[in-house]
């Protein structure tokens, strides 16, 4: 045994480990936990990861991460007992014909950075339909699919169909998508990350969105997706490169967990030149995450640029 000092746990996410001393065995991966009690110190195996742990550290919110020194990571400390569920919502999620008769796909892929497997259920939802799926995501490793809607959840490949993936998990994990266009010449897309309640904005926060442009050769869409639990209403407004006002606010009412495009949107708002957006939650207890796809009018090639408060 070659035992690696921790930390005290003071987080928030974890109760249970609350005032616990977590420390490691470098040589076997295991965690054990050390609290006092009034019968004296007591300890208990919290996990075995399979880990070479050479240190312990925190962050300023209190969570706990460890090094794994064979693999080069770092990665976070959960309890293993905590019955609390990660999800993550993969925007645009797209099997279907575009503009120009472009065959659009997406390659959703999972990681797995802990130790153990991690098991993940997926549902697909858009206007019409809700399917639903489960995998198994191997310890240290992971899964994707090349065109995930009728990979794992079934489509006919004559089906069209675009909308959002939500991952649930007891253990997070790493996601996003891969929105490709599959094409004679090869693939050409995007890639979007799986997005939790945290990398959105709430009521009383604007988001911005640079380099929205129109022209012979380009046009913007903008996504808009709902990270929350409850349905928001958001508020969608262009500026000119001088900050003034482009034309009245478009308003999108989404539901938990959906995604709402607005093709060539300058067209929308009736612009041509380029632009910023700005992105304002107008209902209470609402969390959206939106970006820009400027895409080649001839390739119909995307490029994502994301939303920043």
């Amino acid at each position: 045994m070659s035992a690696s000092g921790g930390h005290v746990y003071r987080g928030s996410r974890w109760p249970r480990l609350d005032g616990v001393y977590l420390f490691g065995d470098y040589c076997s991966g295991r965690i054990w936990g050390l609290r006092r009690a009034a019968s004296g110190w007591q300890h208990q195996q919290l996990a075995a990861t399979g880990r070479s742990i050479s240190a312990f550290g925190t962050d300023p919110s209190g969570a706990l991460y460890v090094v794994d020194y064979s693999a080069g990571q770092v990665v976070a400390v959960t309890d293993p007992e905590s019955e609390e569920t990660s999800r993550l919502v993969v925007p645009a999620v797209a099997h279907l014909i575009g503009s120009g008769g472009t065959p659009w796909r997406a390659e959703l892929g999972i990681t797995n950075a802990f130790g153990e497997a991690v098991s993940v259920d997926l549902v697909y939802n858009d206007e019409t339909r809700a399917l639903s799926a489960s995998a198994e995501i191997p310890p240290g490793g992971g899964l994707s699919w090349t065109d995930v809607l009728v990979d794992l959840f079934g489509l006919e490949p004559a089906d069209e169909a675009a909308g959002v993936v939500e991952i649930s998990s007891v253990t997070p994990v790493v996601a996003g998508v891969r929105s490709y266009a599959a094409t004679p010449e090869g693939t050409f897309g995007q890639y979007l990350p799986a997005l939790s309640s945290s990398d959105g904005i709430g009521p009383g926060q604007v988001g911005t969105i640079g380099q929205l442009a129109r022209s012979p050769d380009r046009y913007t869409n903008l996504g808009v997706v709902n990270v929350g639990q409850a349905a928001v209403r958001v508020a969608i407004s262009l500026r000119s490169k001088s900050g003034e006002p482009l034309g009245e606010s478009i308003v999108l009412d989404l539901d938990p967990g959906r995604w709402q495009q607005l093709f060539d949107v300058l067209a929308a708002f009736g612009q041509q030149a380029a632009a910023s957006a700005r992105v304002e939650v107008l209902s209470p207890g609402g969390r959206v995450w939106a970006y820009a796809s400027v895409i080649d009018a001839l390739t119909r090639d995307p490029t994502t640029i994301p939303m920043r408060q």
